[in-house]
């Protein structure tokens, strides 16, 4: 089961699932934990029939408005080991909800938010449409124009000779796990992913890599609502 429940209401219990969750996959969780509660103001959960968080996805909807783009950040998010398909079953179920919004308010609605890892990457791709930096590294002068309307959102200030997509010491005291850099390291080089190295993000420097998506069209939208009631992700 998926529920969607704003930041305010998470309980200790549910806060210390959501912390043993991430623990395997970074060195310092509390400061991690403490920076995406207050970047974020809703949480989706996966429960099972025990009511057990076996993940999570954070995100902020803005107050939207019918004038001008809007932007909702896609924040922190972790699965168990011990079940697939729960980050995507998240993914889904949150996608479902800004596509509604954009049909709602009838306006442009862009997703964004920050990486280090490949893996995360090529996901990203198969949930939401338009990604910018591509995987080679490609992103037109919009593109830019778009990233430098989010970095203020992230309180980011670029210097002139920053690349338009790397935050650098952006996440100065989140470092991922041993474990977790062998592994992210090793899906980069079987999918032949040179993107971090490419544009000049160090995951130990605390730099992130700043990704723009969009809403998926009603054909993707329909195969979620499918994949989502009949529990096939």
């Amino acid at each position: 089961m998926i529920l969607k429940k704003s930041i305010e209401e998470v309980s200790e219990t549910e806060l210390s699932q959501i912390k043993s969750i991430l623990k395997p996959f970074y060195v310092d969780i509390e400061s991690l934990v403490e920076r995406e509660l207050k970047l974020n103001n809703f949480i989706y959960l996966y429960q099972d029939k025990a009511s057990h968080i076996l993940g999570f996805f954070m995100v902020n909807f803005p107050q939207f408005n019918k004038t001008g783009n809007n932007f909702i950040y896609l924040g922190l998010s972790c699965a168990s080991k011990h079940k697939k398909n729960i980050g995507f079953s998240l993914y889904a179920k949150f996608t479902l909800d800004a596509y509604q919004l954009e049909k709602e308010f009838k306006t442009k609605i862009y997703l964004y938010g920050t990486t280090a890892t490949s893996t995360l990457l090529r996901l990203l791709t198969k949930v939401w449409s338009n990604l910018r930096p591509s995987l080679e590294g490609e992103y037109s002068q919009n593109d830019k124009v778009l990233s430098e309307k989010i970095k203020p959102l992230l309180n980011y200030k670029s210097n002139a000779d920053d690349h338009p997509f790397v935050l650098k010491k952006h996440a100065s005291k989140t470092l991922y796990s041993p474990a977790e850099k062998v592994r992210i390291n090793a899906y980069a080089i079987k999918n032949k992913i040179r993107l971090f190295e490419k544009i000049g993000v160090c995951e130990e420097e605390g730099d992130r890599l700043l990704v723009i998506l969009e809403i998926p069209d009603s054909t993707k939208i329909k195969e979620f609502q499918k994949m989502l009631n009949t529990n096939e992700i």
